[in-house]
C-alpha cells in the first residue's frame, strides 16, 4: 500500500466530522480506529498499512475539534459528542460491507471512547474491540487548585480552552515520532473545561464499572506510560468479566502502536482478531 491509497470520506454525527477510508478489494474485515486527544486520522496511517497487507479495510474520523474536522479545538459540550463517533464509523463500515468483520480499535482519548460505547449498548453489531493505553485514568491526577477553578470555569465559559499538560517525552519510545508529533501542524494541546469536566466524569464511570466486556475485548498498555495509567488499565482488566484479554508491554510508554516495537504490538493485534474470528 502506498500514502495514496486513503481517501477522505463525511461522517455526519451531531459534527460534519472529517473521515480517511484506507480500501482494498473485496476486504476480509473493516478495522474502525477512533484517535486520542489532540491527534487525528492520519496519524494512524502505518496501522492501516499493516492491516491492509492482511486484507483488512480500515475507516477513522477527526474527531469534533481535531485534524480536519470544524469546531474548536479540544471542545465538546459532552463526551456522548465523541462516543457517537465509533457508532457513525460503525454504520459508515456497515453500509458499504455488511457482511464482513468489525473491529472497534481505540487509543487513549479513543480507547476510553471505545470501552464506553461497547459498555453501555448491548446486541453490538461490532466483532471485538481493541483498546491501547486507554485514558481510564490519567498517570496524575489534575490538580485540585486546577478543579476548583475548572468548576467555576465551566459554568461561565465552557469553552474556555486549557492546556492538556502531556509531557511527550512520554509519547512513544521512539524519538522520531516525537518530533514528527511536535511538527504536526493538525496535532494540538487544547481541551476545553467542559471537555475535560465531561471526560472526568466518563472516565470515572469505566473506571468504577463492575460486569462484564460483551464482546471480546484485547487492552494492552505500555507499563511505563506517563500520560494514562497503566495500572488503571490492569486494575479494570482485573475486575470486568467476560471475554477480555489483557496484554501489558513493561517496556513501552503511552503509544505503543507507535514506538520501536510498534510491529509487535500490531502483530499481537492481528493474532487476537484473528483468534476471535
Amino acid at each position: 500500500m502506498s500514502m495514496a491509497t486513503y481517501q477522505s470520506f463525511k461522517l455526519q454525527t451531531s459534527h460534519s466530522l472529517n473521515g480517511l477510508q484506507w480500501p482494498v478489494d473485496k476486504p476480509k474485515g473493516n478495522l474502525l480506529i477512533v484517535h486520542g486527544q489532540g491527534e487525528h486520522a492520519a496519524r494512524y496511517e502505518h496501522v492501516a498499512q499493516f492491516f491492509g497487507a492482511k486484507g483488512w479495510q480500515t475507516w477513522s474520523a477527526d474527531l469534533p475539534g481535531h485534524g480536519h474536522s470544524p469546531g474548536k479545538r479540544g471542545h465538546v459540550m459532552d463526551m456522548d459528542e465523541y462516543t457517537e463517533v465509533a457508532q457513525g464509523l460503525i454504520e459508515k463500515a456497515k453500509s458499504t460491507h455488511p457482511d464482513v468483520p468489525i473491529i472497534l480499535y481505540g487509543h487513549s482519548l479513543g480507547g476510553v471512547i471505545v470501552l464506553d460505547y461497547i459498555l453501555r449498548h448491548s446486541n453490538l453489531p461490532i466483532h471485538g474491540a481493541i483498546v491501547t493505553s486507554p485514558f481510564i485514568r490519567l498517570h496524575e491526577d489534575p490538580p485540585s487548585w486546577l478543579l476548583a477553578i475548572g468548576r467555576v470555569v465551566v459554568r461561565f465559559a465552557p469553552s474556555m480552552q486549557q492546556d492538556n499538560r502531556l509531557n511527550l517525552e512520554y509519547l512513544t519510545t521512539d524519538p522520531a515520532v516525537i518530533e514528527t508529533y511536535k511538527a504536526d501542524p493538525l496535532v494540538h494541546s487544547k481541551v476545553s473545561f467542559a471537555a475535560a469536566f465531561s471526560m472526568l466524569e466518563r472516565t470515572g464511570w469505566v473506571d468504577q464499572y463492575q460486569g462484564e466486556v460483551p464482546i471480546p475485548l484485547l487492552i494492552m498498555h505500555g507499563m511505563k506510560d506517563q500520560l494514562t495509567s497503566p495500572a488503571a488499565s490492569e486494575e479494570f482488566a482485573q475486575r470486568v468479566g467476560g471475554p477480555l484479554t489483557w496484554k501489558p508491554w513493561p517496556e513501552l510508554y503511552h503509544e505503543i502502536q507507535n514506538g520501536l516495537k510498534k510491529e509487535q504490538v500490531l502483530a499481537t493485534m492481528e493474532e487476537w482478531i484473528q483468534s476471535i474470528l
